[in-house]
């Protein structure tokens, strides 16, 4: 069980990366070439959030308290950007530092996602006794 969590965690985390690098392109077509673009957004964003608070699962199953840590700050991160976007009516400033929290996202993102490779147990059949 916390040999596959913690494989599921390290693809889990790649593809939350792929999936914030993809966000910010949506976000910039919609903002520069077509509005339209910005339901996309919303809703990736939205699954961004999902995999986030998997991600905080896994970490968990996987036995590894630095990465739930981690996770779990990426999922107070997404609270803060979603609040971000809720007050932007109200708030113009908000607006602005939504694509701040949004770099902060991704380079704690990248960061657990490439210290997860410690953790990843070795294929099975390899020797680590050498």
């Amino acid at each position: 069980m916390v040999r596959n969590a913690r494989i599921a965690y390290l693809l889990v985390a790649w593809v939350l990366v792929i999936a914030i690098v993809v966000q910010f392109v949506l976000g910039g077509q919609a903002v520069f070439q077509d509005a339209g673009r910005s339901a996309a957004h919303v809703a990736l964003g939205y699954g961004i959030g999902v995999l986030t608070v998997f991600l905080a699962i896994l970490a968990w199953a996987g036995q590894m308290p630095r990465f739930l840590r981690g996770s779990e700050v990426l999922i107070v991160l997404f609270v803060i950007e979603f609040a971000l976007v809720a007050v932007r009516s109200s708030l113009p400033v908000a607006e602005d530092l939504h694509p701040l929290t949004g770099a902060l996202i991704l380079v704690l993102a990248t960061y657990l996602a490439w210290r997860s490779r410690s953790m990843a147990p070795p294929p099975l059949g390899t020797c680590t006794d050498v």
